[in-house]
Parts: C-alpha cells; structure tokens; sequence
C-alpha cells in the first residue's frame, strides 16, 4: 500500500490460471471420479434394497462391491463419453465451456432417462429394437441439449457454490443430484416383482419353517433327475447292455414305474411341471428366458412351509434361481448366473454387450472381461459354470451331514448332466466296445423340427458309437446313484429317506429321423424312467404297467407325506399314484379305478410348436412349422414305438386324428389361459454361452 491508497482485493483465484483452459487429463480424472462415485452410489442403494427384499439368491452383503464394480465402470465410461461430448460442443459454442456444463449434462440424461423409462415400457418394449433405438436416440439427441441448456444457469450457482464452500465440491452436488433422479428408480424397484432367491445362502439362517408340526417324524427326500435320460435305456426297462446296476437295484427294492411321461421334451418345461404338478401351458416357460410364474409354488417351496429344510443341486443352468426354482431353497449349488444380473445396470450392459457383439459384429473379449469383473465378489475361481457329478454329490453330502441333529427332516433335489450331449462318460465306464471318451450331437441337430425337418442319417459306424458312448454315460450317471445310495445307507438314513430317481426327458438318436431332443413328442423323447424306493412306507420289487405323468410326483409326494400344499398354491393337474398300489393282488386295473392317466405334452422349439395326448391306446400328435400342420395317430398297444402313422394310410384314422387334435386343442388354450406372465430373466454371458453349447439357442 502506497500513497494512502488501498490494496485491490485478492482474486478468487490465482491470476496464471485466469482463463486457462482445464487440460484433457485434469478434466476426465475430475468427471470420472464424479461419475463414477455417484453411479456407485447408486449401484449400492439398489443393491440394499435387493438384499433388504431377500431377492439376492446367490453371495448375500457381496452383492454390495458387485453392485459398485458394475455401476462404477459404467459411470467412468459415460464420464468419457460425457467430456467428449463437451470438448465437441465447446468448439460450436461458448455455453459448453462453462464449469456447470456437467453437472447439467449429468443431470438433464438422468430427466431424459426418466422420461424414457415410461414410454419404453408402456409403448416400445424392447430399448433396443430397431423402433426403441430410433426413439431412444431422438429422444436423447434433442432432448438432452434442450433440457441441459434450461437447466445450466441454475448448475452454474450450485457450481459456483460449491467452489466456494471448501467443503462442498462438484462431485457431492452431482452426487446429490443423481441420488433424487435415482429415487424413482429405486421406487420402481421396491414395488412388485417376485423372488427367485433360496431363503437363505448356503449356511446361511433358513426361515422360520411354517408349519412344522410333526415334521420330525416325517422322512427326508431325495429327487434325482437324470437329465436326458431314455427309459429304455435302462436294464430294469429291457436294455440289453449293463447301463444301469444301481438302479435295477434301486427298482428291485422300490416300485418302477414303466410307463412315465414327461410333459415337454426339454429341460425347463419339463422340470417346471415335475416340481409343481401342473402341465407347461399353465406355466408359460417355453420360452428361453421365462421364468416360473410368482405365484407357482415348487416342491421345495411347499415342504419348506411344512417344516423341510431344502437343497438344490442341479448341473443344468435351467434348474436354478435365475428362473425361479429357489423358491423354498436354503442351499443352491450349480451353474451360476452372475448375481448382479439381476441388477438394473445389468440390464443394460446385456442389452449393450447384444448390441456390440450380434448386431455389430464387434469382439466380445471386453464385455467377458467386465462381467468377470463384476463377478469377482461371487467367483474367485472362475468356475461357476458346468458342475460335473462328483462335485454336486459331494456338496449334497455335506448339506445332509451339516443338517444332522437339526431335528428337521430334508429335501433334497439332484440334477446330473451326465446323459446330456457332449456326451463324457467317466473312463472307468466307458465298458462298451463303440464307445468313445467324447461325442457331440451331429452338426445342425439344434435346427431340427419333426416331421419338417429331419436331419440326415449318419454312417453305421457312427451312429453305433454315438448309441454306445450315450449307453456308457447312462452308466455313468448310474454310479453317481448308486454312490448316494451308498452314502446315505452308510449313515443309516435310507430307512427313512424317500428317494425318487427320474429324468426330464428323453433323447434321440434317429429314431423318428432326429438326433438329441426338443425337436418332437416321440416317444423316445417322453418316455422317462421313475423309481420310488421308500423301505418303510412302499413295496418292494412292485411294477406299475398303468400309463403315469411326472406331474403325478407332487401330489403323491405330498399324500405320502401327509403334507397339505399352501393355500395360496395354484391347483395341480396331477392326481396321486398311491392309489396304482393300494390294488391286491388278483384285482384288475379296472376293479382298483386305476386306469391309465392322460399324457398331455406340448413344446415351443424355434418358432415351431407341437402338441400330443397319450391316453394308452393311441397317440395323438400335432405338429406346426410356419403355416403347415400335420396330425399323426398312432396305436399304442400294436405300435408302441410309433414307427406307423395310421393318419396317413386310413380314413378312419384320420378323422379320429382330427376330432383329437381338436380337443387336445382346445385343452391347450383353456390351459393357457390361466398363465401369468413374467419378467424374463437376464443371463450374463458365460450362462447363455453354457445353454447354446448343450443346444439351446433361445429359439
């Protein structure tokens, strides 16, 4: 200060950087941290909301770092997008290069996108079809300058605010902003949708049982599936070669069932209608990724309310929580789909990764390294995918042991893949003079459909060992039984252990013109093995000729059990089959009521569909491929195998074809009628990869 005169006030900030443009480094480490700590944030209360819900089937509180990894990376790359964008809009005009230019970009995409959100679902459907992208894009290109510029001057106060109060920065005002945005969102969340999830993780608090009187008399449960496995391939079924040692044994103390039908001919299905004795029209889980509708109460889930404690344990991607069948699940074991898939921003990144890899033809290798990233929390090893036998028998093992003293009784559900191609029998089983330490199906099989289109015959040489290397898995698969069977007779538990052993459907090797299943209704396809062995409740060595359905499995379960189902469960379409052997000796079928049961089984393959009604005399199928139709009839007793159409050779035949085809019709749609649709579920990559090589390509 000289002359008296005073000194000019300090500048708000240091004169060198007056004007200054911000640098590219300084402007993305600024707006990526803001990003991405805020997308965090968000990712974590949608992640507390989950787990407050008990939606979280898999991994628990490691949802949490999942969730931050997920929404993290994404926040950082729309941050890259986001400076690009103004470094792009500053050269055309002066508003852009002011410091409020983010916050009001950030927040005028979160209006836009809640603006989206409501249009997309009540009138579009799908973000990403060609119509959702055209609309989607308009609405961003124009709506986000439009509403950015509105909203910049009042972001420049709260910027300039923030630059003022040392305590307050960008990042915590942007981080505010996007919290209120994400509140709907949230909201959205929280009201309606089902869960998937087992009660409880593994080890984890089960529920409070329900209704548990007298569950500690009652006898645990065993339900093995052997997926894809023929009846007749059995020993105890007529098979010549020794496929099946454990289970002829198993059979000879039980009761075999030799006539069982599936009701689909593929696994979810098929499996849907085991679990809760109702036919798959009802259920409306052809599709690839449907889910078992919220208010369908599977078998674990009604034995939990009466006092079980349940364990899934399933080789097959379609047996898991991801499409509904933890409903009543304290322990799941199996091929996982990432838990974060069922957040929001995986909904996104699926719907972004299907973008970049199928319609643009663009390399996979970032998305598969970013869902390994999100899936850290969850899988360390890397080795979520494709359990084999040993290691599910195992983890079945310890659930039993880690429940003894308990006081409550199990249920338990196996699921082997041993029969399912590519078929890798065990080396020490492979006993049979063709067989071969691995087969694939022949190449296009998935694209079948029956009779439209039907594959070509393979040589003599080949398919004599495709035949003996499946017979060498179905012993295969017979050892994993009789090594459970073992265990649990080792530990003094079969006594009172009801055990079931069945498939979900059968398989084919060129018997109608086909190779593998899901293409048809043959026989071959439907007809699966069922054995029931309970020493202290059932007959030993009894045989059962009466045609029966999977879907009877529940409700005699349940009868044997003495287990009412929940109130709030739907009705079954299958009828108990204790009454098949309550008959005494020396009384016929007809004397006891027990006739053969109706066999409905329909499938959606491909944009092809089929229907068929068994009734133990004939067998009625109808087939649709675009706009063509064909009925077939087939006589049951003469031609059990349905090598001979009678449609197509007597008129006679045909007209009862047709006026079958008719009922079985409308049966269908009354059934369909009743169906509740459901969100589909959202695979990450490494499971849709796992369901396309075992033959199922979302048709």
């Amino acid at each position: 200060m000289t002359g008296g005169q005073p000194a000019p006030p300090a500048a708000a900030h240091p004169p060198a950087k007056a004007g200054r443009p911000e640098s590219l480094t300084h402007e993305l480490r600024r707006v990526a941290g803001a990003a991405t700590a805020t997308a965090a944030a968000f990712g974590l209360v949608e992640a507390v909301v989950r787990i407050l819900r008990d939606e979280v089937a898999i991994g628990g509180l490691r949802l949490l770092p999942a969730a931050a990894l997920l929404y993290g990376v994404l926040g950082a790359a729309a941050a890259v997008a986001q400076v690009a964008v103004r470094r792009v809009a500053a050269r055309l005009g002066p508003r852009a290069r002011q410091p409020g230019w983010h916050v009001a970009a950030g927040t005028a995409l979160a209006v836009i996108a809640g603006i989206a959100w409501p249009i997309n679902r009540a009138w579009i459907g799908d973000a990403f079809s060609p119509a959702g992208l055209a609309v989607n894009g308009a609405l961003l290109l124009l709506g986000v300058p439009v509403v950015a510029c509105g909203l910049l001057p009042s972001c420049e106060r709260v910027v300039g605010a923030a630059t003022r109060v040392r305590w307050l920065r960008v990042r915590t005002a942007v981080l505010v902003v996007a919290l209120g945005t994400a509140l709907p969102w949230v909201a959205a969340v929280v009201v309606g949708g089902d869960s998937d999830a087992p009660s409880s993780g593994s080890g984890g608090r089960p529920r409070a049982s329900g209704t548990a009187a007298g569950a500690g008399e009652r006898p645990n449960v065993l339900l093995i599936v052997l997926d894809t496995l023929r009846a007749d391939r059995l020993g105890c079924q007529g098979h010549r070669a020794a496929t099946s040692p454990q289970l002829d044994a198993l059979a000879a103390r039980g009761v075999r069932f030799a006539e069982c039908f599936a009701a689909a001919p593929y696994t979810k299905p098929s499996v849907a209608s085991l679990l809760t004795g109702r036919l798959p029209p009802r259920l409306g889980v052809d599709p690839f990724g449907a889910r078992l509708p919220a208010g369908e109460r599977p078998l674990a889930a009604m034995l939990q309310a009466a006092g079980y404690r349940a364990g899934l344990f399933s080789a097959n991607a379609f047996v898991a929580p991801t499409f509904g069948f933890g409903r009543g699940v304290e322990q799941y074991v199996g091929p996982q789909v990432s838990p974060a898939a069922a957040l929001i921003g995986f909904h996104v990144l699926a719907r972004l990764r299907d973008a970049w890899v199928e319609a643009a033809g663009l390399p996979e290798a970032p998305w598969r390294w970013y869902e390994a990233l999100v899936s850290l929390p969850f899988d360390r090893s890397g080795a979520r995918h494709d359990p084999r036998a040993p290691e599910l028998v195992a983890e079945l093992l310890r659930f039993v042991d880690a429940g003894a003293g308990a006081g409550r009784p199990w249920f338990a559900h196996l699921q082997l893949m041993e029969t399912h191609a590519p078929y890798r029998p065990a080396p020490g089983q492979r006993v049979f003079a063709d067989a071969r330490a691995e087969m694939g199906l022949p190449e296009g099989a998935a694209h079948l459909f029956l009779p439209f289109r039907a594959a070509l015959p393979l040589p003599e040489g080949e398919l004599a060992a495709l035949n003996a290397t499946y017979d060498a898995c179905v012993r295969t698969a017979d050892a994993a039984v009789g090594e459970v069977v073992a265990a649990l007779e080792a530990r003094g538990l079969l006594d009172s252990t009801i055990v079931i052993v069945t498939s979900d459907h059968g398989e084919e090797f060129f018997d109608h013109g086909g190779f593998g299943h899901g293409h048809s209704l043959h026989r071959e396809l439907l007809h699966v093995p069922l054995i029931w062995c309970a020493p202290e409740r059932l007959p030993a060595g009894r045989v059962v000729a009466s045609q029966v359905r999977l879907i009877d499995v529940v409700p005699t379960l349940l009868e044997l059990l003495d287990v009412a189902a929940p109130p709030d469960a739907p009705a079954l379409d299958g009828e108990s089959l204790l009454p098949l052997l309550r008959r005494r000796s020396g009384e016929s079928a007809e004397e006891e009521g027990a006739t053969d049961r109706v066999a409905v089984a329909t499938v959606e393959w491909g944009g092809s569909s089929a229907m068929a009604l068994r009734d133990g005399q004939r067998t009625v199928i109808v087939a649709r491929d675009g706009g063509d139709e064909r009925v077939q009839y087939f006589d049951a007793l003469a031609d059990p195998n349905e090598q001979s159409d009678l449609a197509a050779s007597r008129a006679e035949a045909a007209e009862a074809a047709a006026t079958a085809a008719a009922t079985l019709e409308a049966l269908i749609r009354q059934l369909a009628s009743d169906r509740v649709s459901t969100p589909a579920a959202t695979l990450d990559p490494a499971t849709k990869a796992l369901l396309e090589q075992l033959g199922y390509l979302g048709g």
